[in-house]
């Protein structure tokens, strides 16, 4: 979205002459950090005639601020469908009072969450990775706490065989530290990160601004 709207123009028309792409998907984290590079007449024409699926990366409820969100309502009016998807990061948004009041906030604004990404165990990932035993227990309280078109959001996690869920856990071995999920009759092992290393950040400092209170 940094590019000029005669840069998107030409991008379109390449790829639109392709009979077999159905849809256009755009990832985005400008609208958090300059909402008007996305708001541009010209651009918001081009993805409303090119049928853009527009996808936001905004990962904190703090992230939607006032400008952000009169940006949302623009590209909204223009007719362009928005997405959302993030990850869950130790310390920044690892609780689900945090999390349900994230994608409350992306519903009320007319975005979809598609997913919420489980961070991978590659090199310098761990100060944002938690416990899988962690990672269950929000799930089960944004399912208990959080109406359905809220807890629908996907918690997924990228592997060698694809996307894979909780549903395709196939084995948990707490001693071993690893989890075993399986797709498509292939299977993969995931490395946990250490529960004795899984800090859970502190609500009251994730959601300063606010009174927040446990469920």
């Amino acid at each position: 979205m940094t590019l000029s709207a005669s840069s998107l123009a030409k991008i379109f028309e390449v790829i639109k002459a392709h009979r077999n792409i159905r849809s256009i998907r755009i990832h985005t984290k400008a609208i958090s950090y300059n909402p008007q590079l996305i708001i541009d007449e010209r651009k918001l024409e081009l993805l409303s005639a090119a049928d853009v699926r527009l996808v936001f990366h905004l990962t904190h409820p703090y992230e939607v601020c006032d400008d952000v969100k009169e940006a949302i309502a623009k590209i909204r009016k223009a007719g362009i469908r928005c997405y959302n998807q993030f990850p869950i990061l130790r310390q920044i948004n690892d609780h689900h009072v945090v999390l349900i009041r994230h994608l409350e906030q992306l519903d009320q604004l007319g975005i979809r969450n598609l997913s919420i990404f489980i961070p991978d165990p590659i090199n310098f990932s761990a100060p944002f990775r938690i416990n899988l035993a962690r990672l269950i227990g929000i799930i089960e309280r944004i399912n208990w706490f959080s109406p359905s078109w809220i807890n629908s959001t996907r918690f997924v996690m990228d592997t060698m065989v694809g996307k894979v869920r909780r549903e395709d856990m196939a084995e948990y071995d707490l001693n071993a530290g690893v989890a075993t999920f399986k797709r498509d009759g292939k299977s993969v092992a995931y490395p946990d990160f250490p529960a004795e290393l899984d800090v859970p950040g502190n609500l009251e400092i994730m959601l300063w601004r606010d009174n927040v209170s446990l469920i």
